[in-house]
C-alpha cells in the first residue's frame, strides 16, 4: 500500500504530532508499506531532509502562505498534493494537522480516488469544540474524509459531531519505540547530564505550553522542596517563545528553588532516554491530553509516572502499580502524588510494570497494524 501523510508539524520539531507521524511511518514502512511524508510549512519554510530521518519527505513549494486566506490557500494546498500525486501515486492520504490541509482535501477529492483520513491529535480540538462556528466550520472540513482516529477516548467522542460514519471512526493510541527507550544504566545517563547520585529526580519532557501544566509541576516543587531536600527536577522543553516559560521562571525565582531544577531547552527525541534513565519518576501534569507519548516514553524505558486524570492519562497509569494519579490543575495534589511516589518503595517493580505494559500494548508495530486494518476498512486496496 502506499502511503501520504500529510502535515504542518513535522521533524525537527519536538511536538508529539511530528514525533507520531515519524514512528508511525517507520512502522508502516517496517510492514511492507510505501510511505512519504508530505510537508507544509506553515511560514513558508523548506525543512532540510537531514533533519527528517529516514522516511522521504515532500515539501510543499507554497513559498508564503500569507499573502492567502481561506479558499485561495486551500486551492493552492489542492494543488500541491496533485502534483505529490503525480509523483507518488498514494492509496492513502493520512491528514494529521488541524488547519487548511483539511479543506484541501474537498478539493482533491473531487478526482482522487482513493482513501482518506484525518487523525484528530490536537487540544485545540478541545478548547474550541464549544465554539458553534468553529464545529461548523469542522463538520464541512470533515465531507473530505472516509476515516478518522483519534489518540484518546475523549477526542473520539467529542468527534463525533463531525458526522464522519461511525464504523469509520476509531481510537487507536499512541506509540512507542520499545528498542529505542529501553533501561540504561541510571548512574551512567546521570554522570552524563552531571546529576549527583544522591538526588530523587522528576522529570518533565514537555513543552511550555498552558494545556501541558508546567507551571503547576513549578509551584508543586516549592511544596515538595520542603520535605525531599534533595529533590531536582529536570524541564526538557522550555524555549524562549514558550508561553507559560515567563510564568515558570518567575514561580521558580519567588519559591528560591533555582538550585533544585535543570531548564534544559528544546531535546532532541534522539537524546531523551538519556534525561528518562537518569530520572526517578517522570511528571505529566497536563490539563488536556491524548494517550501521552512522554508518558508512553518514560514507561517504555522503565520509569513510573505521576498523571492528571486528564484524557489518555488514566489509560497508562494504572493506580499504585506503575504510578499514581492526580487531579488537573491542583499543585497541591500533584505535590502530594510526588511526595507519595518518593515514599514508596516500589519504585523499582512500579517501573517494570510499566514497561511490560507498553511491551504488551503500545508497541509501534502493534498501532501500525491497526492503522493499516482501518485504511482497509474504509476502502483502501480494494480494486
Amino acid at each position: 500500500m502506499k502511503i501520504a501523510m500529510l502535515t504542518s508539524d513535522y521533524l525537527p520539531s519536538i511536538g508529539g504530532i511530528a514525533s507520531h507521524i515519524y514512528e508511525l511511518s517507520k512502522a508502516l514502512r517496517d510492514a511492507g508499506h510505501e510511505v512519504e511524508v508530505w510537508y507544509w510549512n506553515r511560514k513558508g519554510l523548506q525543512i532540510d531532509a537531514s533533519q527528517c530521518g529516514d522516511i522521504p519527505v515532500r515539501n510543499f513549494s507554497i513559498q508564503d502562505s500569507s499573502d492567502k486566506r481561506g479558499s485561495k490557500l486551500t486551492a493552492s494546498l489542492a494543488a500541491e498534493i496533485h502534483d505529490c500525486l503525480k509523483k507518488f501515486d498514494a492509496q492513502v492520504l493520512h491528514v494529521h494537522t488541524l488547519d487548511h490541509l483539511m479543506g484541501a482535501i474537498i478539493h482533491v477529492r473531487k478526482s482522487y480516488k482513493g482513501v482518506t483520513v484525518w487523525t484528530n491529535h490536537t487540544s485545540r480540538f478541545l478548547r474550541k469544540v464549544g465554539s458553534f462556528w468553529w464545529r461548523l466550520k469542522l463538520k464541512g472540513y470533515s465531507r473530505g474524509f472516509d476515516g478518522l482516529l483519534a489518540p484518546s477516548e475523549e477526542l473520539l467522542e467529542k468527534s463525533r459531531f463531525l458526522g464522519i460514519k461511525k464504523d469509520h471512526c476509531q481510537y487507536i493510541a499512541n506509540g512507542v519505540d520499545i528498542h529505542k527507550f529501553a533501561v540504561i544504566d541510571r548512574s551512567e545517563a546521570r554522570k552524563q547530564l552531571n546529576i549527583a547520585e544522591n538526588k530523587f529526580v522528576l522529570l518533565s519532557t514537555r513543552r511550555f505550553s498552558p494545556k501541558n501544566g508546567i507551571r503547576f509541576l513549578a509551584e508543586a516543587m516549592g511544596e515538595v522542596n520542603k520535605i525531599v531536600v534533595d529533590v531536582l527536577c529536570v524541564f526538557c522543553g522550555n524555549t524562549p517563545d514558550s508561553k507559560d516559560w515567563p510564568i515558570v521562571k518567575q514561580i521558580v525565582k519567588e519559591n528560591q528553588l533555582e538550585s533544585f531544577v535543570m531548564f534544559e531547552g528544546a531535546v532532541p527525541n534522539s537524546e531523551i532516554n538519556t534525561y528518562i534513565s537518569a530520572a526517578d519518576v517522570v511528571v505529566l501534569p497536563s490539563l488536556m491530553e491524548a494517550t501521552s507519548i512522554s508518558g508512553l516514553e518514560a514507561m517504555s524505558a522503565s520509569r513510573p509516572l505521576v498523571g492528571t486524570r486528564v484524557g489518555g492519562i488514566p489509560e497508562l497509569i494504572d493506580e499504585g502499580k506503575n504510578g499514581f494519579l492526580v487531579n488537573p490543575s491542583d499543585s497541591h495534589a500533584l505535590a502530594e502524588g510526588i511526595l507519595k511516589m518518593y515514599q514508596s518503595p516500589n519504585r523499582e517493580q512500579m517501573g517494570q510494570y510499566a514497561r511490560d505494559k507498553v511491551i504488551r500494548k503500545y508497541s509501534w508495530k502493534m498501532v501500525a497494524d491497526k492503522v493499516t486494518a482501518f485504511y482497509q476498512k474504509c476502502g483502501a486496496g480494494q480494486a
